[in-house]
């Protein structure tokens, strides 16, 4: 991974964060999400993997893939990222993207 991926997270109450990696490649002529992500400080306990269960990326305001794939990094010196192809064909607009994770019917 390198700075071509975008990040995105979310911090924690005791300092920590959970630092989430993306970057949209196209493969087939289809969009395909790269990622992974990793805790940085105090995160509680097992909370990223509900995290991340619940976690979304949103392309033009619309989601586009659950993340729940991205494997868990040691720490932001690793450089191995999992990717998944989605149905929706490369081209156009793909410069809004955001992370957004949700759990009972709650987002942020």
């Amino acid at each position: 991974m390198d700075d071509s991926f975008e990040v995105g997270g979310t911090n924690w109450r005791g300092g920590g964060q959970t630092l989430v990696l993306y970057k949209l490649i196209e493969s087939g002529g289809k969009i395909a999400v790269c990622g992974a992500y990793f805790n940085r400080g105090n995160v509680p306990g097992n909370v990223d993997r509900q995290l991340m269960r619940g976690a979304k990326l949103r392309l033009n305001g619309r989601t586009l893939l659950n993340v729940k794939y991205f494997p868990r990094l040691k720490d932001e010196t690793a450089s191995v990222a999992r990717c998944k192809v989605t149905s929706k064909p490369w081209g156009g607009d793909i410069s809004k993207t955001e992370i957004r994770f949700s759990r009972n019917n709650f987002e942020y």
